[in-house]
């Protein structure tokens, strides 16, 4: 559910206002470490998270303050938001499996658990690829594991507080990235947004 209707929105909406959708996410997390981790949330990683949210929250006023949306938009933000729910229990998720199995493990199970389900759907879903995009597939896919692999062994290593404000890092690399490869530019509104989430960030480092 994460990443359908991650991707389904993502391709209705610029690169970083899909991003920055989605990291209502870790606060929502933060929340949940406390009433299903029994974390003890400390004063920093609140005010990391506040400081993050308060970065996407401006980076969004300056995009939805643009050209009006159309309807396509629209659904691919309300899509962004369903999937950001299931993120944030799923980041509560990595924790768990990570103080319990190594990362080898948790990346096999996972990956396999999508295997099947999208192999049950493959019969009336599948699309060929074109010849040109498998490079591309594999370059995606070793990103892909190495991101899984690094972040079960930093769940393992850290509470979720600490950890769950770093993803709003995220949102500085989609920046780039989308002026980068799909000339998206990048307003002040982005850059001020992009500076109190590096300020989240630092906060929630110092708290550890």
């Amino acid at each position: 559910i994460v990443l359908v209707s991650f991707f389904w929105g993502l391709a209705r909406l610029p690169l970083a206002e899909a991003i920055g959708l989605s990291f209502v996410a870790p606060l929502f997390a933060l929340f949940l470490a406390a009433l299903l981790l029994g974390e003890r949330i400390r004063r920093q990683a609140v005010w990391a998270s506040l400081a993050g949210i308060a970065g996407v929250a401006i980076i969004l006023a300056g995009q939805f303050g643009q050209a009006g949306h159309s309807q396509d938009a629209l659904l691919g933000t309300a899509a962004v938001l369903v999937s950001t729910v299931f993120y944030g229990y799923n980041l509560i998720l990595a924790r768990r499996q990570a103080l319990l199995a190594k990362p080898v493990e948790i990346m096999l199970f996972q990956n396999l658990c999508i295997a099947v389900i999208l192999g049950l759907a493959a019969p009336w879903l599948a699309v060929a690829l074109p010849s040109d995009l498998w490079l591309h597939l594999v370059g995606v896919a070793m990103l892909s594991l190495a991101g899984q692999f690094l972040m079960s062994w930093a769940y393992a290593r850290a509470e979720a507080q600490y950890l769950i404000p770093t993803e709003y890092s995220a949102f500085i690399w989609a920046i780039a990235l989308g002026w980068f490869f799909f000339g998206e530019e990048v307003a002040w509104t982005t850059l001020t947004g992009a500076c109190l989430i590096v300020a989240g960030c630092l906060i929630a480092a110092r708290a550890n």
